[in-house]
């Protein structure tokens, strides 16, 4: 994984925004809103926020599933939230990845 930019938290490596060239989609290059990773292990995680006015038309939505399964074929796990969801429920959406980050020790 890139190394620019990369912030570390108990062993848990992010990178906001990473780019992934070998990751084609619709002949572009894809780009992900978070990726979080442990050197130590196969746990690659995307996180996606998607915001309605970007996301809320049918090609998008589809574009988006496509881009869930390239991840997924490549060993990355995808975790989404909707935008409405980041802006009203902040500390929810932070503790529903800390949780999902947590089972992943166990």
């Amino acid at each position: 994984f890139p190394s620019h930019d990369t912030h570390t938290y108990n062993n848990y490596h992010f990178i906001i925004q990473p780019q992934f060239p070998d990751l084609i989609l619709q002949n572009r290059s894809i780009r992900a809103d978070l990726l979080i990773w442990k050197p130590s292990n196969d746990f690659k995680l995307i996180v996606e926020c998607d915001g309605y006015k970007y996301h809320s038309d049918e090609e998008s939505f589809s574009r988006d599933r496509k881009r869930d399964r390239l991840f997924k074929l490549h060993g990355y796990e995808v975790f989404r939230f909707s935008g409405k969801e980041i802006c009203n429920e902040p500390y929810k959406c932070s503790k529903d990845l800390f949780d999902y980050l947590i089972k992943k020790e166990t």
